[in-house]
């Protein structure tokens, strides 16, 4: 029963579909970045906007729609603190550890410790843009949370959706003319 032909058969098949399976997933990747980069690098073309830029901001909403999904999951069965602490403590986290090890390890890369910013070849003041932006946001919502006791109200999800839009238009602009 064990050492059938039929059963050593399937499981044949079984990896062989395993292995066709990973090809073709990979090949679909390769595809779609593919896509996903000439695209945003017409996108570049047209507006003038650095690819570099581009790329990083395409990244960045692609690297938080794991936690957008999660978020408004949790919030859809009413646990509203938990969606509301997983928006500030992933990209927290995020912040502290991944840019904290990285400009580490790459500062220990350097001669004098020093990573200048650059994209598109030239040095960029969009991360100071996003580090002060960060700051100036956080501050206002403590502010506006320590005046409505701690109460969430709508108007705070129109004022972030407020800030993510006007971030967007500046960094863009930002981009566009440095």
């Amino acid at each position: 029963f064990f050492f059938s032909s039929r059963r050593r058969h399937t499981r044949c098949r079984e990896v062989s579909w395993a292995r066709r399976c990973v090809q073709e997933t990979g090949i679909w990747v390769w595809f779609l970045c593919s896509f996903v980069v000439d695209i945003l690098g017409l996108v570049g073309f047209i507006t003038e906007i650095s690819s570099a830029y581009l790329g990083a901001t395409f990244l960045a909403m692609g690297n938080s729609l794991g936690d957008f999904v999660a978020d408004v999951s949790i919030a859809n069965l009413q646990l509203l603190d938990m969606a509301v602490t997983g928006t500030y403590s992933s990209p927290t986290f995020n912040l502290m550890v991944g840019l904290g090890l990285s400009l580490v390890i790459g500062c220990r890369q350097t001669e004098n410790g020093i990573i200048p910013f650059k994209m598109g070849g030239k040095e960029s003041i969009i991360p100071l843009f996003a580090i002060i932006f960060l700051v100036v946001y956080n501050i206002g919502f403590l502010i506006s949370m320590h005046i409505n006791q701690y109460h969430l109200q709508k108007k705070f999800a129109i004022g972030a959706l407020s800030c993510f839009g006007v971030y967007l238009i500046g960094s863009s602009i930002i981009a566009a003319y440095t």
